[in-house]
């Protein structure tokens, strides 16, 4: 009888799937615990102790978060917030009035500001000396200055150095002096005139003095 042999690929398939493959060893539980304790596969840094300036911080930004977290304070800080901004709104408006943000209000003008820019034909240096004693003995030495430079620009007239216009500014009557020994020391005065007036300083009596001796050279200065 003759017998049919296989083909050869079906023997190669025969053969490969004969062949076991290698026996997978999984380790036990215990094992894997004993490995993971194992230093050499501790791969994280270890952590650092914490300073004393640390715990601080740590403290600090704990705190700020609790105290933002309070309602009642995030409405204080809100409007903290807004009266801030109100005040500096109002300071910024007042200085570009010159101080006469009150007025404006109220409708009345206050009569402790003198504009110093006023032909006034019944103002000379006398009644001006008589206003300045009576702002001296009130120590209100502000309204004094301002009193003495209104003077001064009448010095100035009287010797026909400068001519008082109401809308002239102080830089058009220093510009008017031109090279007169006078103009250092009224732009001196001028100075201590728009310092107190404009910026709305406080002098006291010490402070007072000095703009006077000023004053007194810019009279010597209109004789030279």
């Amino acid at each position: 009888m003759m017998t049919v042999s296989q083909p050869a690929y079906a023997q190669q398939e025969a053969d490969t799937t004969s062949v076991s493959g290698p026996d997978l060893r999984i380790p036990s539980d215990e094992r894997l615990q004993e490995i993971s304790e194992m230093r050499k596969y501790a791969y994280n840094e270890p952590q650092q102790a914490l300073s004393l300036w640390d715990k601080v911080v740590i403290a600090v930004q704990q705190w700020l978060r609790n105290l933002l977290d309070n309602q009642w304070i995030e409405y204080f800080l809100k409007g903290s917030a807004i009266l801030i901004f109100i005040v500096v709104l109002l300071a910024l408006i007042n200085q570009m009035m010159k101080g006469e943000i009150k007025s404006a209000i109220t409708g009345k003008k206050d009569r402790t500001l003198l504009n110093l820019n006023i032909d006034d034909g019944d103002l000379n240096t006398t009644n001006i000396d008589t206003l300045i004693g009576q702002a001296l003995d009130k120590k209100n030495y502000g309204l004094a200055v301002r009193f003495l430079y209104q003077k001064s620009l009448l010095l100035l007239k009287d010797h026909e150095l400068v001519h008082i216009k109401q809308d002239k500014t102080n830089y058009e009557y220093l510009k008017e002096l031109e090279d007169h020994p006078s103009a250092s020391y009224f732009d001196r005065l001028t100075y201590f005139h728009e310092y107190i007036d404009y910026g709305h300083f406080e002098i006291d009596k010490e402070r007072y003095q000095k703009v006077s001796a000023v004053f007194s050279q810019f009279q010597k200065s209109l004789n030279a």
